[in-house]
């Protein structure tokens, strides 16, 4: 930190679980936004940086979700909220973020603060070295109506009573697993709400599993074979007037093959059909 002008007295960790922010994020997160939200009232920032909902490291875009709840919860007007994407390709982001180019002063003290991350470098030295060199690039977070898809997700449509979802799977990361589906959103109260899914392998129906009790709370269907198909999803659970944030777990080794995709709330979508959206947003 020091290397980069930073004091001591200008950091606060957060002592969240390295590698274990996803299941928090779908189990019990809420004393942690409310943390995260306390140090945004301590600081008073004018914008924040968080990473980008894109990003296909586990950690870093469930760390997007949450700030996109906290925002949603305890943020006020006056705080921008800009993204930042690490690891992934996303067209999504990298089509529409600003790009700002690092002077040779400036990648060369990236350069330094890198190497002095030890246990960062010891096994992808030259891949966290290049992170230096390449342009810094941000995307500002903004209310949108539209879907971007992302991953295995082409295109969404949402109705108060049901989420359809269609998904194509690249055959060459086709694994011998279930894929997982997850669904975070809030009730009609408030409260957070996510669950879970094994995409099935052929039509038919499935369970959806609240990720906190793991009980059933209630049924899917799937039309389908294993490349390809479409789920619907009952939204009784969730309240229309929140965003629901969604996720194919097809995790490869570390890495995600896509983040979270973030749906609007169905009031914001009364005149547009998300669907065509998402699909030329992409094009």
């Amino acid at each position: 930190m020091r290397v980069l002008g930073i004091q001591p007295s200008n950091v606060q960790f957060l002592a969240l679980p390295d590698q274990g922010l996803t299941d928090l994020l779908l189990r019990d997160c809420n004393s942690a936004l409310a943390r995260i939200a306390q140090v945004i009232d301590d600081w008073s920032p004018t914008d924040i940086l968080a990473p980008s909902i894109f990003d296909i490291h586990p950690d870093h875009n469930a760390v997007a979700v949450m700030m996109r709840l906290i925002f949603a919860d305890f943020v006020t007007q006056g705080i921008s909220q800009w993204n930042y994407l690490v690891h992934g390709r996303s067209p999504a982001f990298f089509d529409r973020a600003a790009e700002l180019s690092s002077s040779e002063v400036e990648s060369t003290t990236k350069r330094d603060a890198i190497r002095r991350h030890q246990t960062q470098i010891k096994l992808s030295r030259r891949r966290f070295l290049r992170y230096a060199t390449r342009p810094e690039r941000f995307l500002r977070v903004e209310r949108e109506s539209a879907v971007w898809r992302d991953g295995a997700v082409q295109s969404v449509s949402r109705t108060c009573d049901n989420l359809n979802v269609d998904l194509r799977f690249a055959v060459e990361r086709l694994r011998m697993q279930r894929s997982k589906f997850f669904i975070l959103g809030r009730d009609s109260l408030g409260r957070k709400r996510a669950c879970q899914i094994s995409v099935p392998s052929c039509s038919g129906d499935f369970e959806m599993l609240d990720c906190t009790t793991n009980r059933r709370v209630g049924i899917g269907c799937y039309r389908g074979h294993p490349f390809a198909g479409e789920l619907t999803l009952p939204l009784r659970l969730f309240s229309p007037v929140h965003d629901l944030f969604i996720k194919v777990d097809r995790r490869s080794w570390f890495f995600d093959e896509a983040g979270w995709i973030e749906i609007p709330s169905v009031p914001n979508l009364s005149k547009v059909s998300l669907s065509m959206i998402s699909t030329e947003a992409y094009s």
